[in-house]
């Protein structure tokens, strides 16, 4: 064990962070619920610490490396929350100083290199934990308890479908950073005897990948069979495990933390009748107790990180059984590090043979000869942006996309030019080199509020500077209709003269910093030091691929339920209007109006939208909820959220439907033009 001090043993024992990113602050904030330990300091070579929460960070010690952190600290423990590409690094580096580390999962790249550090650990007398958290969660402690229950296992599915939240990575990426969830919980319970840990490997029988990240494997340990299936295409998005045993089989789920037990042989026909039933009657009593339990709890980290964390903390303290054994994580390691070869290996080969057809095909079309100049768009990557490159290309201008990851050659538009660069920090100005335009459509869209600064107002200033050093003087920036000032209570509509609602940050960190970057943007064209046009685009949609908005109503079971009156309207801009009319100023930027609201001219009624919907989606049925109802219930819900969190700002429900009016005069007649132009 670490050379815990005497006191601190009686005390507290001293953590460190090492990356203080999303997972880090969960860790943070799990340390602070620990009377048995204090957060003493973190590193992270890239995060402002005025800019961090101060409730989780409070009296805590920055550092911009680890090295620094672990000479100039007395520590007991690190957690490693940094990218896996540093796990083992890090590790090592924490064994050395005598400090017992806490690493993140996926734990290590192979399984060689993870057994060379518990060696290490075992000689300098360290332990090491790896974030296997959903065994420590309730759900999985509860089937250990009843695991008897079902007699000797005969099979486990682990099943894990989700959506690929990360925009930095491709989806093989992001399938091998939670890999080790669904191959642990899986390695948990493969064993024939339910009341015992086998000592035998497990040997991996077949394994089946496809180059978007799909993995579906087979398992074998003892006799006992465990399939393995993880996808970001399947839905509804779950997590679960299915046990089967000779007396009945359990159902572990881990996104609403219950387990359904279904005992005996059911085997009779009253069984076949009755199951059901009963099985109804736990889901039902289970989810509903597991969701008011979760309503009320004061933990803020994912579940079963704190039950791992405090448990782990008392081994380090009196020297007890570390909560997971060596063995275990090897295995979940040598699993996971098979199954990403394959995964590696389909994904270079898809894209060798994407490289090879885009190139192919760049051949044989030839941009044609134009006059049309250079225009770089921020964002183009994203919803608009890849439309607007689409509409350029096609109208022949030259094409810069700056994006942080360059895509895939499968993922890539034909004729246009693929940048490299991070807005968020200082911007190589020869990115900006030979171009006559900048749209600037990147944005943070969801996060906190530190998100926001550095991806929304930190990038607009970066491609303002940028774009000055480099004599661009042309920028058309995309903003938000919803940084006006709300005017419900105005007998006028909205118009591109209406206030903006600036340093607001009750209205949400989007609009916060989309208001903040609009103002730097005025204050540069105010400047003379850029030419500026302002777009505010109300909330986007694609009348081609028709997803419903936010403000129409919500999906619930198979039901969608569409909320106000069915004749009244919705303010939104259809994508492709939207890219047809910052074309249109390019081509006509001189006489382009500077400030522009632009909303659907004709703002479609709400029961139109919701037959799009149902058209694309006929598995869904339509219920209508009339605001006077949603206002009665915004009310009840406002009066409750207030005594259960009097000091969070409560939900306004009709405000999340309702929708502004706004005057489409302008947007009318630009529109029109731009149609006009095709």
């Amino acid at each position: 064990m670490a050379k815990v001090n005497i006191e601190n043993v009686r005390g507290k024992l001293k953590i460190g962070i090492a990356g203080c990113g999303k997972m880090g602050v969960h860790h943070a904030r799990v340390v602070r619920q620990m009377k048995e330990a204090e957060l003493v300091c973190v590193s992270d070579p890239f995060i402002d610490s005025t800019r961090l929460d101060p409730e989780i960070y409070r009296n805590v010690a920055f550092f911009d490396s680890v090295d620094k952190m672990l000479n100039q600290s007395q520590l007991d423990v690190i957690h490693i929350c940094t990218p896996l590409e540093t796990h083992l690094d890090l590790a090592e580096k924490a064994i050395k100083s005598g400090v017992n580390a806490y690493v993140e999962k996926p734990f290590a790249l192979n399984h060689k290199n993870a057994e060379s550090l518990f060696k290490r650990a075992d000689k300098k007398n360290v332990k090491i934990c790896a974030g296997h958290q959903l065994l420590f969660e309730k759900a999985c402690q509860e089937t250990k308890k009843i695991l008897h229950y079902i007699g000797d296992i005969i099979h486990i599915e682990s099943y894990f479908s989700f959506r690929q939240v990360r925009k930095n990575i491709g989806p093989v990426d992001q399938v091998v950073d939670i890999l080790p969830h669904p191959v642990y919980s899986l390695l948990e319970f493969l064993n024939k005897n339910a009341c015992s840990e086998s000592k035998n490997p497990v040997e991996i029988k077949s394994i089946q990948v496809t180059n978007n990240g799909d993995v579906r494997s087979l398992l074998k340990r003892d006799g006992v069979t465990g399939t393995l299936v993880v996808t970001l295409k399947g839905r509804p998005v779950e997590s679960y495990l299915h046990i089967v045993g000779v007396n009945g089989s359990l159902w572990v789920d881990f996104v609403r933390e219950t387990v359904t037990k279904f005992t005996g042989p059911g085997t009779s026909a009253i069984d076949a009748v009755l199951n059901p039933y009963l099985q109804a009657k736990q889901l039902l009593l289970n989810t509903t107790k597991a969701f008011a339990s979760r309503a009320f709890s004061k933990q803020k980290s994912y579940p079963g990180l704190y039950e791992l964390v405090k448990v782990f903390y008392k081994s380090v303290s009196n020297g007890s059984t570390s909560p997971l054994t060596d063995a275990s994580i090897l295995d979940t390691v040598r699993v996971c590090e098979t199954i990403t070869s394959e995964l590696k290996k389909a994904e270079s080969k898809f894209n060798r043979q994407a490289e090879k057809a885009y190139l192919d095909t760049r051949a044989k079309n030839v941009t044609q000869q134009t006059n049309k100049g250079a225009v770089l768009i921020t964002g183009g990557t994203g919803f608009l942006g890849r439309e607007l490159s689409q509409v350029l290309i096609a109208e022949g201008w030259r094409v810069r996309v700056v994006t942080r990851h360059v895509p895939q050659f499968a993922d890539r538009l034909l004729g246009v030019e693929y940048v490299g660069g991070d807005l968020g920090v200082k911007i190589d100005e020869n990115i900006f080199k030979e171009v006559d335009f900048v749209v600037h459509c990147a944005a943070e869209t969801a996060g906190k509020k530190e998100d926001h600064q550095r991806n929304t107002i930190d990038a607009t200033l970066n491609v303002l500077n940028a774009a000055q050093n480099a004599n661009v003087k042309n920028i058309i920036h995309i903003s938000s209709i919803s940084v006006l000032k709300p005017g419900k209570n105005s007998s006028s509509a909205l118009s591109e003269h209406s206030p903006v609602d600036f340093d607001n940050i009750n209205r949400g960190p989007y609009v916060w910093a989309k208001a903040a970057s609009e103002k730097l943007v005025t204050q540069a064209s105010n400047e003379k030091a850029m030419d500026a046009r302002i777009i505010r685009l109300g909330p986007l949609v694609d009348f081609k691929a028709f997803q419903a908005p936010g403000r129409l109503g919500r999906e619930i079971g198979g039901r969608f339920f569409a909320v106000g009156s069915r004749k009244s309207t919705i303010s939104l801009c259809d994508v492709n209007t939207a890219a047809q009319v910052v074309r249109y100023y390019l081509s006509n930027y001189d006489s382009s109006p500077p400030v522009l609201n632009l909303v659907e001219p004709n703002p479609p009624q709400r029961i139109e939208l919701t037959r799009r919907l149902l058209k694309t989606r006929p598995d869904l049925k339509a219920t209508w909820i009339p605001f006077g109802i949603v206002r009665v219930l915004s009310v009840f819900l406002k009066a409750g959220l207030r005594l259960v969190f009097p000091k969070k700002k409560p939900v306004d429900l009709y405000a999340a439907f309702s929708s502004e009016t706004y005057d489409p005069h302008l947007a009318q007649s630009v529109v029109d033009k731009a149609k006009k132009t095709i």
